[in-house]
């Protein structure tokens, strides 16, 4: 298929639901909006004198008394990691712990703007009208085990995906060829212009010979990366350890040593971990529990808006949901604005559009006209929509949720709505393996109705496709819409690279969609964490998998002696 610097990629279309998607869901992510860290302590010194030395590359480094408590953070996550192979692209869990260890070939700022990573020498170069990008990486970057970094992984990290048919493949389908130029240089043939793709490029590099000599050992046991932090153990649904790498070829200098991800499913739990030192930071502050964590004297919680959107999705391949008269109908039965400020604020707040606050600043979107779209709490006029809809009297609604209390309580609330309007519903709560499985059935025994959340990178037309399009995304995303102008509409708000262009398409999709009552949007989720009072510069990002940032440009986490 390739020869030494040129490869033909061989797309192919799959179908199929996204395991990491879904993991992402349910997380009540909620961090800092402020940058309140400049205390009256200090920040220490660079230097790194009073660190430990790091453990030789291979031995079992897990003697940790070395370590001084200051240099050691301990956080607590509300799920386990999965895995550690940015190929086979790791659920936000497991890339909580890949941020710190890889690098990325581009990253974002404080918002959502993509600037280089400390691998690349600047934004990609465009040429031949958005069809061709040219990467540059910088001449002097190491993987842990000391091989460099060269274009040939940067190549793979692209390729790859699409060679094994990945959950990654949907963010480089478009790459019809790549070339290697030189050592450093990557150059990417699209088969069409498409003005996100340097959004998606914001990934770990992958070193190809490690994952090609032993895949399970880079995916579960030892993965390589090339950023300030390297692996050290993981002991799966324990603990993963990782410590700073002291030779790190770049600027980028971490304060604290190590950092030891524990993970507590349970909320109150992982709240008491933080309450009594155990750990000193916590990921997922549910609205339940929000009132305890701000009652913790010696800590606080720092949120900030994300990229998460929760929506109940209907099932148009069969059953009464496949009419639009029956959707209407069930929107009339719940008051979203109200089972949103019962069961999620102030961890989240509701959205109209799978458009965050993030975007609709960033896009100008009309955001006030897309609220009206919500249909009110009408218990007669659903009634009368099911009427005209000839739905059986003795017909029985099932929605199915995941394991989330959050999500369940909202479905039980529009269950209870139907049960009104003179129908049974009944509310599955499921496990994600089987929850995944029936979401994309298709039929009506499965499903009539399902919720669930979307967390995304910053690209938009992306997440839009994925949501609403199997043909487009290549994603089993359980609503068989397949409306083949709005199709043709989504392929190209991903491609178009005029902004107003691109901003007119999505707000047409955007509309469609809700005036088509293809979703009920629901809620979003603010990235939430909390720590001890003692951990500065804490800096949360919008897009959750870049949480948390313990070195950056902008920021360096700290403890206090």
């Amino acid at each position: 298929m390739k020869n030494d610097n040129h490869s033909d990629v061989n797309r192919r279309t799959f179908v199929k639901g996204s395991l990491g998607t879904a993991a992402v869901i349910g997380l009540a992510g909620c961090l800092g909006d402020d940058a309140d860290d400049a205390d009256d302590a200090a920040a220490p010194a660079d230097d790194g004198d009073d660190a430990a030395a790091p453990a030789d590359d291979g031995d079992d480094a897990d003697d940790t008394e070395d370590v001084p408590r200051d240099q050691k953070l301990f956080i607590g996550q509300s799920q386990a990691p999965v895995h550690f192979d940015p190929v086979e692209q790791m659920d936000v869990h497991s890339q909580f712990i890949g941020l710190q260890i890889y690098t990325n070939l581009y990253t974002f700022d404080e918002g959502l703007g993509l600037v280089p990573s400390e691998l690349t020498v600047d934004l990609p170069e465009v040429e031949r009208d958005g069809e061709r990008y040219i990467v540059e990486i910088v001449d002097y970057a190491e993987f842990h085990n000391g091989d460099p970094v060269t274009a040939e992984d940067v190549q793979y990290t692209v390729e790859q995906p699409l060679v094994e048919e990945s959950r990654m493949m949907e963010s480089f389908e478009m790459v019809e060829s790549t070339e290697i130029v030189d050592d450093t240089t990557v150059q990417f043939d699209l088969d069409q212009p498409y003005g996100a793709f340097p959004v998606n490029l914001a990934h770990q590099v992958t070193p190809k010979a490690v994952r090609e000599d032993d895949l399970d050992t880079f995916r579960n046991e030892m993965p390589i990366g090339s950023g300030p932090y390297r692996f050290v153990d993981w002991q799966q649904g324990e603990y993963a350890l990782i410590e700073r790498w002291d030779d790190y070829w770049g600027d980028l200098d971490p304060h604290i040593q190590e950092i030891e991800f524990v993970p507590l499913e349970e909320d109150s739990t992982r709240i008491t971990t933080l309450e009594t030192g155990e750990n000193d930071m916590i990921e997922g502050i549910p609205a339940s529990l929000w009132d305890t964590v701000e009652g913790i004297a010696d800590a606080e919680i720092h949120t900030s808006e994300s990229m998460n959107y929760n929506y109940f999705v209907f099932n148009l391949n069969e059953g009464p949901t496949a009419d639009i008269r029956v959707r209407e109908a069930i929107d009339h039965c719940i008051d979203i604005d109200q089972a949103v400020e019962n069961f999620v604020e102030p961890a989240g707040a509701r959205m109209y559009s799978p458009a965050n606050p993030a975007w609709q600043e960033e896009w100008d979107f009309p955001q006030e006209e897309w609220e009206e779209y919500h249909l009110p709490r009408d218990i007669d006029r659903a009634q009368e929509l099911f009427a005209e809809a000839d739905v059986p009297d003795d017909y029985e609604f099932t929605i199915i949720c995941p394991p989330d209390d959050v999500r369940e309580d909202i479905s039980v609330s529009m269950a209870n709505g139907i049960d009104e309007a003179g129908y049974e519903a009944q509310v599955q709560r499921l496990g994600w393996d089987t929850f995944i499985d029936q979401f994309v059935s298709g039929d009506e025994n499965d499903y009539n109705v399902y919720i669930l959340g979307r967390s995304s990178t910053p690209n938009l037309p992306r997440l839009l496709s994925s949501l609403w399009s199997i043909e487009v995304s290549g994603i089993n995303n359980g609503l068989y819409y397949g409306d083949e102008e709005f199709e043709d509409m989504m392929r190209q708000a991903a491609r178009e690279p005029e902004y107003d262009a691109q901003r007119d398409l999505m707000i047409r999709i955007i509309e469609h969609a809700l005036e088509q009552k293809l979703h009920l949007p629901v809620h979003g989720n603010l990235n939430s964490w909390a720590a001890k009072e003692y951990v500065h510069d804490i800096q949360i990002h919008p897009v959750a998998q870049y949480n948390p940032r313990m070195v950056s440009d902008y920021n360096n986490m700290w403890m206090e002696p």
